[in-house]
């Protein structure tokens, strides 16, 4: 299990903005795949009012992860 996890999230305006998780709250995000959905709530963050869907990702020795 990796220590943290990095989130590189993209806004509908092109904005782009990192979010480090650390200790439990990386896992809520475990089991998930590319095109799942969650809500921003489950992350423990102050962004309740935001989705994110998984668009793609690396595992922890930097390998891309497919989207097909």
């Amino acid at each position: 299990m990796a220590d943290r996890m990095i989130l590189n999230v993209g806004t509908s305006k092109g904005a782009t903005h990192k979010i480090i998780l650390e200790g439990e709250k990386r896992v809520p995000l475990y089991g998930l795949s590319i095109g799942d959905e969650f809500e921003g709530s489950i992350l423990g963050l102050d962004i309740d009012d935001y989705k994110f869907k998984i668009t793609g990702g690396s595992d922890d020795s930097a390998g891309i992860i497919p989207t097909c």
